[in-house]
């Protein structure tokens, strides 16, 4: 009997360690859904979160109801299939993280106001803390992060709500750091590097810490359980990406975070070679820790040039400067060079902006080819950041007198006043059977066939669109039925023709 009773007090001692260590090695999780989108779904933001919390206390579980460009209106309405609020409500999370849309600060502070007032009560109805999503400012335009810093910080009073300062620690980022590369091509979404420091600011504010120990290679498994990488960093950036995160929390203080070394010109400054250099390579002062500029060269032999006697004073022109860093500057820019890395997109030569931070000139060399031809291509871009006609303003050559010179629009141009043309004038050649899709306005050619992506059947359906939508006076040449054709009182009608002998002119014979 002692024995067998010895025996249960063992097996119940057995068990209850066992179930000790279980209870010990059991970590907490934390539920946590991301709503917003692109800037939350490129590069897998949501899962380089969790990744990260492996090693920490505690494991954050993420999820995402994102779509492209979606705003927190479209969100909170259901707008285009999006079904956030029925996630939340079903979803049993601990925290909801809001991204409204990048430039909602800028044009839509009501809006954005108010759809997360809207969200943070929907949110803690629901069991769930609500975090917000602090973005940042576009690659040329870094000026704007102070007013989107501005709007969520009243955002975050106005709701007492979490407010996660990512746009804040990207811009400490390009400031200690200016080439680490935070955005992708597109100059807007992030980079890998941009989503690891992200991710990174997320693990800071969600678990009040970053685990010391973070790799630089990121994988999760599809539901075969096959693995899927999701990206490599360097080490030397996982460590910046880490700190700064880090001192985002703290005042945004660079104290030991290493730091961008100061451009140097490396030109001779030899005295035989004074002559021959508009600036010397002594420098002057130093600007953001990484420029440094040079002296002016009144020796140098260039200021005799026409194109810069024409308006320009030598004694105080903006000194040449090489820099690797976002140029802002009050007077005239003077773009070119070959080392893409350094240029937005690689193939943006100049951009200037409106009183507004918004509205811009752009100018690129050959980021297309046209009819097999290399382009360079010049246009206004409003306040929209898509392709439809309210994105692109009227771009005018000639006169500052209204209605006078040329007007250039995105699918639409005119000449004021008559036009003198010297050369062959010819019709557009038009087969309507084939170089023609329908639609009915810009906006749905625009949905139906991205001007991007499927940019031929774009421009058919462009032109269906100005035929249809063409005044009376308007010709074009079909080729299907081999007929001049004009719009004549609201129709359209075959041009009367005349055979003329052949041989009348000497290209004829």
């Amino acid at each position: 009997m002692e024995q067998t009773i010895f025996i249960i007090i063992t097996a119940l001692c057995l068990g209850l360690g066992q179930y000790s260590a279980s209870a010990q090695n059991k970590r907490d999780t934390v539920k946590v859904l991301f709503v917003g989108n692109s800037y939350t779904y490129v590069e897998n933001l949501p899962h380089i979160v969790s990744i990260i919390s492996n090693d920490s206390k505690t494991q954050l579980v993420t999820k995402k109801s994102t779509l492209g460009g979606a705003k927190l209106s479209e969100h909170w309405r259901g707008a285009r299939g999006l079904k956030s609020k029925e996630i939340i409500s079903s979803g049993n999370f601990d925290i909801v993280v809001l991204q409204e849309h990048s430039m909602g600060t800028l044009n839509e502070k009501d809006s954005v106001k108010k759809y997360v007032k809207l969200f943070c009560d929907f949110i803690r109805e629901h069991g769930a803390k609500p975090y917000i999503f602090l973005t940042w400012a576009r690659q040329n335009a870094p000026q704007n992060q102070e007013i989107i810093n501005k709007v969520y910080s009243e955002i975050g009073t106005e709701n007492k709500v979490e407010v996660v300062p990512v746009g804040k620690a990207w811009a400490l980022a390009r400031q200690t750091r200016p080439e680490i590369g935070l955005f992708d091509a597109d100059g807007t979404h992030p980079s890998k590097n941009g989503t690891f420091l992200t991710a990174c600011v997320f693990v800071k504010s969600i678990l009040h810490e970053i685990p010391s120990r973070l790799p630089n290679t990121y994988k999760t498994q599809d539901p075969e359980k096959e693995s899927i990488q999701l990206m490599i960093t360097d080490s030397t950036d996982v460590a910046f990406c880490k700190k700064i995160a880090e001192e985002a929390f703290n005042g945004g203080s660079m104290k030991g975070i290493s730091q961008t070394k100061n451009v140097q010109s490396d030109l001779n400054s030899s005295p035989e070679n004074q002559n021959k250099l508009p600036f010397t390579n002594q420098p002057d002062s130093e600007i953001n820790n990484h420029v440094t500029l040079n002296k002016i060269n009144p020796l140098w032999d260039g200021w005799t040039q026409r194109r810069l006697l024409f308006g320009l004073n030598k004694e105080v022109v903006p000194v040449p400067t090489l820099l690797n860093s976002q140029l802002i500057v009050p007077g005239t820019i003077i773009a070119g060079g070959s080392n893409t890395s350094l240029l937005r997109w690689g193939y943006h030569v100049f951009e200037g902006y409106a009183a507004d931070n918004l509205s811009r000139i752009t100018m690129l060399v050959n980021k297309h080819t046209e009819d097999n031809k290399k382009v360079a291509e010049l246009y206004y871009y409003l306040t929209e950041y898509n392709h439809s006609n309210l994105a692109y303003g009227w771009f005018k050559l000639g006169s500052d007198v209204r209605n006078h010179s040329f007007m250039f629009g995105r699918d639409k141009q005119i000449a004021f006043g008559a036009i003198d043309c010297r050369n062959v004038f010819q019709l557009a050649r038009i087969n309507p059977s084939t170089d023609l899709l329908k639609s009915t306005d810009i906006a749905e050619a625009d949905k139906q066939y991205d001007p991007e992506n499927s940019y031929e059947n774009n421009a058919k359906c462009v032109l269906y669109l100005g035929l249809k939508n063409a005044e009376n006076g308007a010709m074009f040449y079909d080729t299907n039925r081999n007929k001049a054709v004009i719009k004549i009182k609201g129709d359209w009608k075959d041009m009367v023709t005349k055979d003329i002998p052949k041989g009348t002119y000497d290209f004829d014979k």
